[in-house]
């Protein structure tokens, strides 16, 4: 098993001591990868959706506690209140569902499995609608862990 990297600018990576534990790959196929999570992850972001949602919300909170963080993300610590943690939380969990199925794109992987249906009324990248334009638009094709096992 090995881990899917998503290349967020300064995120940091897993080491594990005396093994790789990401997938190895030629420079020609690493190019071809990051150019894939790239193009999908822009698309993601262009609908509203995935990373953007805790762009906009870290830019909001910055300005409300008139904070300028480096790098962005660390405004989403100044979340003043309950709700807005929750609203953190949200926009963090969007952003993961976004990058994960761009990592997943990137590497070529067939299916994304996942049993997250997307909670009515929020805007997300795993909602009915935005599931088929991912599929129409990329193949990107979606099951459960037990559809997956029943594949096997």
């Amino acid at each position: 098993m090995k881990f899917l990297g998503a290349p967020r600018i300064g995120m940091s990576r897993v080491e594990v001591p005396n093994a790789e534990p990401y997938v190895h790959e030629t420079e020609q196929e690493l190019t071809a990868r990051l150019d894939r999570f790239s193009n999908l992850a822009k698309a993601i972001e262009d609908r509203g959706l995935g990373s953007i949602q805790a762009q906009q919300l870290a830019k909001r909170l910055a300005n409300a506690a008139q904070i300028m963080p480096s790098p962005w993300f660390k405004a989403l610590g100044a979340a003043p209140d309950i709700h807005e943690t929750r609203e953190v939380a949200r926009a963090i969990a969007e952003w993961s569902d976004g990058d994960s199925i761009a990592a997943h794109y990137g590497y070529g992987n067939d299916i994304f499995c996942t049993g997250d249906k997307a909670r009515p009324g929020r805007p997300s990248i795993l909602d009915a609608a935005n599931r088929a334009w991912l599929m129409t638009e990329f193949g990107v094709r979606f099951c459960t862990i037990r559809e997956l096992a029943s594949l096997l």
